[in-house]
């Protein structure tokens, strides 16, 4: 474990997730910028961190700089400057490449979302257990996931991304449905939203 986190910290100290970046402002793309204490993260990676991962907030920094913090301590290391400077990149390079699974509560959103390099996990039952008993997320319920801190998040559903079951199969008149849906849209009778809500119910999401 504890030689997994020093490749790990040898590979951010290059840098090379900066590439083409290094005129970056410091903290130029977080993608969180919300009130202190406002945010909440969730944190395992395989082999690194502990089975039920590590619990960070945005109290007293940017949430992803308070859990490179966190995560130093633990394992008695000092991160390199770059993972301070840059911490969204830093983080999408443990995504890629280290197996690193978020899960972040917004509150001042509402939202859950999810940050993995895979959209279907398998993640320890400790893990699993404490997104549940914190953030009452059930199996049906929907959360937004996304492979990159710096992209658009996609609807998935807590059954997929947190506990790595895939989405049941579309119905077989999947295709005549949606036309229907799309032609209400069309004609008005139904918003955007109404359309899009029911186009994930036909998908299971």
């Amino acid at each position: 474990m504890q030689g997994e986190f020093w490749k790990l910290t040898a590979t951010l100290s290059k840098g090379s997730y900066l590439v083409g970046r290094t005129d970056m402002a410091e903290n130029q793309t977080r993608r969180f910028k919300k009130t202190r204490g406002s945010v909440w993260g969730f944190f395992y990676i395989p082999r690194i961190t502990r089975e039920s991962g590590i619990f960070a907030s945005d109290k007293k920094d940017y949430l992803f700089s308070e859990f490179f913090k966190i995560l130093a301590e633990e394992k008695e290391m000092k991160l390199p400057p770059l993972v301070l400077k840059h911490p969204d990149e830093a983080t999408n390079e443990y995504l890629k490449n280290y197996g690193l699974v978020v899960v972040v509560r917004d509150h001042a959103e509402g939202n859950n979302i999810c940050f993995s390099n895979s959209r279907c996990n398998k993640l320890p039952a400790e893990f699993t257990d404490r997104i549940r008993n914190n953030l009452k997320v059930m199996q049906s319920d929907v959360i937004q996931w996304s492979d990159d801190l710096l992209k658009q998040a996609q609807i998935a559903t807590v059954r997929e991304v947190i506990y790595g079951e895939p989405p049941p199969a579309p119905p077989a008149d999947f295709d005549d449905q949606l036309r229907r849906l799309a032609k209400l849209k069309q004609e008005g009778l139904i918003s955007e939203d109404e359309f899009n809500l029911k186009k994930r119910l036909l998908l299971g999401v």
